[in-house]
């Protein structure tokens, strides 16, 4: 082990004598000029990644709700996107116009 040791110290040395040596030579070589550098000191943080896109959104099933008849919604039973079932109440219309109409018919029958 200590043969190791040494003989890390002795490339070392050989090497570092090396370049002392090779930084020598004659007055006739210039010197490189230094050159300016700009820096900046990187630092880490969390940053949040946010998109954004234009666009519509669609369902896949959609069921279009359509009165067969005409009038006024006076109550709504379910809200949008709640589940319903085959026969279950959505709204109740205004029965007013629909009662007139039906004495009205009545009249014209018993004449």
């Amino acid at each position: 082990m200590n043969y190791k040791k040494w003989l890390a110290a002795t490339a070392a040395a050989a090497v570092l004598t090396a370049g002392l040596l090779s930084g020598c030579g004659s007055d006739q070589q210039q010197a490189t000029p230094s050159v300016k550098v700009d820096t900046f000191k990187v630092f880490t943080s969390d940053t949040p990644i946010q998109r954004q896109y234009t666009g519509t959104v669609e369902a896949l099933q959609e069921v279009p709700v359509k009165a067969k008849v005409s009038g006024t919604v006076t109550e709504k039973y379910v809200s949008g996107g709640e589940r319903v079932t085959v026969g279950q109440p959505l709204y109740r219309l205004d029965t007013r116009t629909y009662r007139s109409n039906l004495a009205s018919a009545q009249a014209d029958a018993a004449k």
